[in-house]
């Protein structure tokens, strides 16, 4: 897997994923006015390419306590990539972008990720609630504890 910096192509190509089933709450990710409208100069996007194919793309939002937000190309999902882009971003993170701190939001009602998370270091520190597509959606913020 190669990381390199997300391009404005790039964007297109990912905001023509589709989930479907357990994963299509997830959608709302790839609109025009969804996370990838934060990749820009208010955060640091990259994506990760396997076979000249983009598996998922990970961010850190500066502004917001350089909040990490990751996304898996749905062809992908449940083959490992979470896990492996999770471990490599952190390591990014304080290695080669030198950041003090990484936090995150999470649904509460998405244990696999909360599991990860928690696997990786990163700790619940509070919650809040974002509307999404005209409901209430129920967050934990986490923070991680910092490079080991």
């Amino acid at each position: 897997m190669k990381i390199s910096r997300l391009e404005y192509d790039d964007k297109l190509y990912i905001q023509s994923w589709k989930y479907t089933d357990k994963y299509s709450k997830f959608n709302y990710a790839l609109k025009q006015d969804g996370w990838l409208k934060y990749c820009g100069n208010r955060s640091l996007c990259f994506k990760v390419v396997k076979d000249n194919d983009i598996v998922g793309v990970f961010f850190f939002i500066i502004e917001n306590s350089n909040e990490f937000r990751i996304l898996i190309n749905p062809k992908y999902l449940n083959q490992g990539f979470g896990k492996k882009i999770v471990f490599k971003a952190l390591k990014m993170a304080y290695n080669d972008l030198k950041l003090n701190e990484v936090s995150l939001i999470v649904r509460k009602n998405h244990q696999v990720a909360i599991n990860l998370y928690s696997k990786f270091g990163f700790v619940i520190i509070g919650e809040e609630q974002q509307i999404i597509d005209n409901s209430n959606i129920d967050f934990f913020k986490m923070k991680h504890k910092g490079k080991k």
